[in-house]
């Protein structure tokens, strides 16, 4: 899971590398990044649940945790992108 995370990660530094670009393509980059974080969270859900009590307390946190994990990781890049789009 982490794995798929640090690749898309990867991908969307590099698929959105030019500025001017990608401020044309919003929302699909916010919407690409959502999509990973839901797939994320159900993978939580589905592996790590698995019906235990335990695990219900903590899945709570773990959409806001993804959350802030990759947009922090992405901040300058959805920065860049949505200045230049308000700038033009």
């Amino acid at each position: 899971m982490g794995r798929n995370v640090q690749q898309y990660l990867s991908a969307f530094q590099i698929q959105y590398k030019s500025v001017a670009e990608s401020a044309a393509l919003l929302p699909q980059p916010m919407e690409g990044i959502m999509n990973v974080v839901n797939e994320t969270v159900q993978s939580f859900n589905s592996e790590y649940n698995l019906g235990k009590e335990m695990g219900k307390d903590m899945l709570f946190y773990c959409r806001s945790t993804v959350e802030k994990y990759i947009f922090c990781k992405l901040f300058e890049f959805l920065f860049a992108m949505y200045s230049h789009r308000n700038e033009t």
